[in-house]
């Protein structure tokens, strides 16, 4: 018989099978090749802006250096004409051995010149910069030659060179000038500007604008200054609170809109060229008239607020409070009266108008919308518009929470009086303040004002709020005779033996006005004299002080800025609203910090004002910053600045463009551009 062997065909890929596996592995492959590409490409463009930004900051900041140690009347540009240049020559001192020449000016020893080289056949150029020590003593004329043989040809006796940026695009070297123009559209506040450096004495110096003339779109001759830069401890003060003198006279004025430090400016209001105003300020000095210093600390007190009891109104330090604390409104989310006279009371489909006569309410005010802590404080009831509300008795006292059916009050109640008596009624429709009560108030305390309803005029304002939440609570007169009015001042009716409703209304008690807190307390940041050893001479305060209130001032210093271990001392000041401390003691450290204590008078109605105060101790010569916030406007002119006699040096400005090609894969060209803009006036 003949056998067959039964065959099977053995399993694998058919050609579909591996192209579609083929396929996804090229895909998988490209997707990871992809992804290394890009992260390659990321990281060379990261290293490109990396090594442009890092070139450039090197580049700018020794300019920077070297241009604020030089004197620009001894610097020369190229070419000659300008406006623009590419090429400036200035001197700098090196050696530190020196004493100053018969003029009082500095025996400069080196020239250092800074000039752009093209390449011809690319777009940029370098930035070269060359030294030539010692500086050979030239005319200003041999000195033009000099810088333009380097600038055209590199080459000098004695020079160094050295190429400090490649691939630049822009060089350009501007001679600003120091006359400023204070034209715009309209009136606004400019950036911090500075008028120039210059070598500010100990004890007074004095700061002149001079009008030159006015932009062709002005209609006028001001200036207007805000704030003024004007001792090297770099702290800027308010330009109306210096001594300013001119023809016409300068004038103080309130600006209310806007970003006015103080909201006040001093204005010259000047009318034609070549009048002039005079500002007469100490070096060194810290002045702080707004309270409001980044990283200072307050409590109680309130700053940024114009006073209006000063006039012109004025910034002060003074106690918050003597205001509004509460309302119903911002309890229950409504004022408005609910004149449904209908109330189903809880056990009683009885009208709730026929109930509240003679009755005892308790209504608990929580800390929503409580702002002020306060010495004292007072309750406005509200009657309905319907009728006339006779209150014959009220107290205050703290409410113990949480708000439930078992609400007490901590046992200190204070008795509430109209016009020194324990009754009134109140018009239909009107709103009466009691009397102030000497019952303190804090911030984040619930409270609970109690209060009986004559039975004959017996309408309360109403004001509903959420259904589900208890406002008030209250013990009908049916629970009371005539004269029984021991629940006004009962802890915790629970358990009295009188029966409480709980309701959702607020009835009558409509605001709460809190009188200023007992005591408040500001506190400055450190403040960095920039003297090592300053001798403090004088510290002098304006305080306004009524009555019963207070005011102390207390000062520390230190070598550190965390001022650790520095003990407070008090500073007593002679005078009447002007206080002054001549040699106070124990202040002699870098660091300064002070501290004021304000306390109000009776029941906390009055407060202290502290409007000023500075302190003064005699700085050393050398060279400050000039300038402050200015202000620009339709009718605001041009002027040049001079101090103590002599006019601020003009300030340069450099704009320096680099860039750089990033290549991929040769084909792709990616260019990274890096711009800067520097301004600056010598020292010297």
């Amino acid at each position: 018989m003949m056998r067959f062997n039964k065959y099977s065909p053995k399993k694998g890929f058919t050609l579909i099978e591996a192209v579609v596996t083929t396929f996804i592995m090229v895909l998988v492959i490209a997707t990871a090749i992809s992804g290394y590409l890009f992260m390659e490409r990321s990281n060379a463009q990261q290293l490109v802006e990396t090594q442009i930004d890092t070139e450039m900051d090197l580049a700018t900041a020794r300019l920077n250096h070297e241009l604020r140690l030089t004197s620009l009347t001894e610097a020369v540009y190229y070419p000659e004409g300008g406006p623009r240049y590419t090429a400036i020559s200035f001197p700098l001192r090196r050696s530190t051995n020196y004493v100053f020449n018969a003029e009082g000016s500095l025996p400069w020893d080196t020239t250092v010149i800074y000039h752009f080289k093209k390449d011809d056949r690319e777009e940029t150029g370098q930035l070269i910069r060359t030294e030539i020590s010692p500086r050979e003593t030239l005319t200003l004329e041999k000195r033009k030659e000099q810088l333009a043989a380097i600038a055209e040809n590199g080459n000098w006796n004695n020079a160094t060179t050295r190429v400090l940026l490649e691939n630049i695009t822009e060089w350009e070297i501007f001679k600003e000038g120091n006359s400023y123009d204070a034209y715009a559209e309209f009136d606004q506040l400019d950036e911090e500007e500075t008028l120039g450096t210059f070598l500010v004495d100990p004890g007074e110096n004095t700061l002149k604008l001079k009008i030159t003339g006015k932009n062709s779109k002005s209609t006028g001759y001001k200036v207007g200054l805000d704030t003024l830069l004007l001792s090297a401890s770099g702290y800027p003060r308010e330009a109306e609170q210096q001594q300013a003198s001119g023809t016409p006279s300068p004038l103080l004025e309130t600006v209310t809109a806007g970003t006015w430090s103080g909201y006040r400016q001093l204005t010259f209001p000047a009318n034609s060229a070549d009048q002039e105003m005079e500002v007469v300020f100490y070096n060194d000095r810290f002045e702080d008239t707004n309270f409001d210093l980044p990283m200072a600390s307050h409590s109680n007190t309130t700053v940024g607020v114009l006073d209006h009891s000063f006039s012109p109104p004025d910034l002060a330090l003074r106690l918050k409070g003597n205001t509004t604390n509460w309302t119903a409104k911002g309890q229950i989310f409504t004022d408005a009266e609910n004149y449904n006279d209908v109330f189903t009371l809880p056990g009683s489909p009885v009208r709730c108008w026929d109930d509240l006569g003679g009755s005892v309410f308790r209504v608990i005010l929580t800390d929503i919308g409580t702002e002020y802590s306060g010495a004292g404080c007072r309750i406005a009831f509200s009657a309905s518009a319907l009728g006339d509300l006779s209150i014959s008795g009220a107290v205050i006292d703290e409410a113990v929470p949480p708000v439930s059916s078992l609400m007490h009050t901590a046992g200190s109640p204070k008795i509430l009086t109209f016009n020194n008596f324990g009754s009134i009624t109140i018009p239909a429709g009107e709103t009466v303040f009691s009397d102030f009560a000497d019952f303190p108030i804090e911030i984040g305390k619930y409270y609970a004002v109690t209060f009986r309803i004559d039975r004959t005029r017996n309408r309360p304002k109403l004001m509903l709020g959420d259904p589900a939440r208890t406002n008030s609570f209250f013990i009908s007169q049916t629970e009371l005779p005539g004269t029984d009015h021991s629940p006004l001042t009962i802890q915790q009716w629970a358990g009295s033996g009188y029966t409480v409703f709980a309701v959702p209304f607020i009835a009558a008690v409509e605001l709460m006005h809190t009188t200023y807190p007992k005591t408040g307390t500001y506190i400055s940041p450190p403040i960095n004299t920039a003297e090592n050893k300053p001798a403090f001479e004088k510290i002098e305060w304006t305080e306004y002080v009524p009555n019963g209130t207070g005011i102390k001032v207390f000062a520390r210093t230190s070598d550190r800025a965390d001022m650790p271990s520095s003990s407070w001392k008090q500073i007593t000041g002679s005078g009447g609203e002007k206080k002054t401390k001549v040699n106070p003691p124990l202040l002699f450290e870098r660091y300064l910090q002070y501290k004021v204590e304000l306390t109000s008078g009776d029941k906390g109605i009055n407060t202290p004002k502290l409007r000023d105060i500075a302190f003064q101790w005699p700085g050393e010569t050398r060279p400050v910053d000039i300038g402050g916030n200015l202000v620009k406007g339709p009718d605001y002119g041009q002027f040049t600045a001079e101090l103590n006699g002599q006019p601020i040096p003009a300030p340069i400005r450099i704009n320096i463009e680099t860039k750089a090609d990033l290549f991929f894969f040769g084909a792709n060209r990616k260019e990274f551009k890096r711009k800067s803009s520097i301004r600056i006036t010598p020292r010297n």
